[in-house]
Order: structure tokens, then sequence, then C-alpha cells
């Protein structure tokens, strides 16, 4: 897994803070005060902007499959 800071698009950091509003708006109502750090990583990663990328099954083994593979399908012959 890959973190990259200052990458994430317009539409994760509004997610991200949709999920963070939810979040400390339940730790208020429901006096959950642990909820309220997990808010506050929510929120660094909104204001840092920080993207996670996750590597495929053929990327961690290293065996790719060909992406670009034709296969031709030649009609049936009679003998004779």
């Amino acid at each position: 897994m890959k973190i990259k800071m200052f990458q994430a698009s317009i539409a994760s950091i509004m997610w991200r803070f949709y999920l963070l509003m939810a979040i400390v708006i339940i730790g208020v109502f429901t006096y959950q005060t642990w909820l309220f750090i997990l808010g506050y990583a929510i929120l660094a990663t909104c204001l840092l902007g920080l993207k996670f990328e996750w590597k495929n099954k053929d990327e961690k083994s290293g065996s790719q499959k060909p992406n670009n593979v034709t296969y031709r399908i030649t009609p049936y012959k009679k003998a004779g």
C-alpha cells in the first residue's frame, strides 16, 4: 500500500469530510469520546490530502498477465 500526500481528489476529500462530520455528530450524541480521536485521524487525512493506493495480486507476486492477448479463431476446414 502506498500513501501519497496532497494527491487526493476533491471528491474523496468531500466524502472524508462528510464521514468526519457523521462520526463527530454520533460521538457527541452518544458521549463516545473515542470517536473524537477517530475524527481527528480523518481530519488529518482531509487536510493532508492523503491518497491510498493498494497493489493488485499480480503486482504483489511479480507475475503479470499480458493485457493485450488476442485469440484468433479460424473456421473449421473439411478434409479432402
